[in-house]
C-alpha cells in the first residue's frame, strides 16, 4: 500500500481580506491525502483571523488533518511571516501560497508530491498561469520557454550565473523539502519583502540543483509587489541590496552581472513611469500633457529605449 508523506501549505497573508477565502478553498478542494496547513497574517488591519479560522474548520475535509490560523502582533515582512511557517511545519515537503493567489486545479499538490517522491529532488520549480488583478482572464505563463531551457540545461554553477540579473524561480510556483532548509538554511530575514531570490540564489551556489516540473500549479494574481509595473522604491532598494551582498561578489563574471542587473532596473524604472505619469500628466484629457509626457519617457529612458527597439529588431 502507497504511502503518502504529510505535506505543509504556508499562505502568508496581508490585507488580503477579498482574495484569501479563494486561495484556502484552493488548498481545501486538493485531493493529497495528507495536509498540514498554516496561514499566517502579517498584522493586517483588515483581516478577522477568527473568521478565518473558523472557515477552515467548517469547509475543511479529512486529508487536512492539521491546521493553524495564526497572526504576528506586528507587521514583520514576507520573509519573516514565512519563516515563521516553515520553522513550525511538520511536512516533508513544503508549499507556500500567497493569499492573493490560488492552486491551479485540485490535483496540484497530489501531483507535485508524486514528482518529489519520484525524483527524489530537494526543490521542484513549476510554471504559474499569469492572471489579470481580478482572476478572471489568463495574460501569460511563466517562466518563458528560454527561462525553462536554462533551468533544465544548466548545472547550479551555470544557472547562478544566469540568473544574475533577475529572478526567474519563483516562490509561487516553488517548492522545497524540509530537509533543504535545515540543510541550507532558512529564508534570509535580512530582506524584508524578497524571500525567493536569496534562497534561490544560496542553494545554487551550494550546488543544489533545481528540478523542474512542466505543469502549471498556480493561478497567480497581478498586482502584487513583483509585478514590474509596480515595483516601488523599497523593493528596488532591497533588490540592490541582495544584488551587492548576495551576487555580485559569487559572479563568475562581474560585469556582465552588473550589466544584467542595470538592464532589469532601467526596464523596471520604465515600466513604473508608463503606470504612473499618465496620470500625472494627464495624458488623456490634455493635448499638451500627452507631449509632456512623450517627451519625459524618452528623455528619461533613453538608453532602455535604444535597448529594446535593438533587442526586437534581432528577434
Amino acid at each position: 500500500m502507497r504511502e503518502f508523506p504529510l505535506i505543509t501549505v504556508i499562505t502568508p497573508c496581508y490585507n488580503n481580506s477579498d482574495t484569501i477565502c479563494a486561495a484556502i478553498d484552493s488548498v481545501l478542494s486538493q485531493t493529497y491525502e495528507k495536509i498540514e496547513y498554516i496561514i499566517i497574517d502579517d498584522g493586517s488591519e483588515n483581516v478577522d483571523v477568527d473568521a478565518i479560522r473558523e472557515y477552515v474548520q467548517t469547509h475543511k475535509r479529512e486529508n487536512v488533518q492539521r491546521f493553524e490560523v495564526r497572526k504576528n502582533e506586528k507587521n514583520l515582512g514576507t520573509t519573516k511571516t514565512l519563516n515563521i511557517g516553515i520553522h513550525s511545519a511538520s511536512g516533508k515537503y513544503i508549499y507556500t501560497l500567497a493569499a492573493d493567489d490560488c492552486f491551479f486545479d485540485e490535483n496540484v499538490l497530489s501531483d507535485w508530491t508524486a514528482e518529489f517522491i519520484r525524483t527524489g529532488a530537494e526543490v521542484i520549480t513549476a510554471k504559474r498561469a499569469v492572471y489579470d488583478e481580478n482572476m478572471l482572464k489568463q495574460k501569460h505563463i511563466a517562466p518563458s520557454a528560454a527561462h525553462v531551457k536554462l533551468i533544465e540545461s544548466l548545472s547550479p554553477r551555470e544557472l547562478f550565473d544566469k540568473m544574475t540579473g533577475c529572478n526567474f524561480i519563483f516562490s509561487c510556483c516553488t517548492a522545497r523539502t524540509k530537509e533543504c532548509y535545515e540543510k541550507n538554511g532558512f529564508l534570509d530575514e535580512k530582506y524584508r519583502l524578497i524571500d525567493d531570490y536569496p534562497i534561490n540564489m544560496r542553494l545554487l551556489r551550494n550546488g543544489t540543483r533545481f528540478l523542474f516540473f512542466d505543469r502549471v500549479v498556480i493561478k497567480y494574481r497581478l498586482g502584487g509587489i513583483s509585478n514590474a509595473n509596480r515595483i516601488t522604491k523599497t523593493y528596488t532598494k532591497e533588490s540592490d541590496n541582495i544584488f551587492y551582498n548576495e551576487i555580485l561578489p559569487f559572479a563568475s563574471d562581474k560585469c556582465e552581472a552588473k550589466n544584467a542587473f542595470l538592464h532589469w532596473k532601467q526596464r523596471n524604472s520604465y515600466l513604473y513611469d508608463k503606470r504612473v505619469l499618465p496620470q500625472k500628466y494627464r495624458v488623456n484629457e490634455s493635448r499638451f500633457g500627452k507631449i509632456v509626457y512623450k517627451i519625459v519617457m524618452s528623455a528619461k529612458h533613453f538608453p532602455y529605449l535604444i535597448y529594446k527597439k535593438h533587442s526586437k529588431k534581432h528577434k
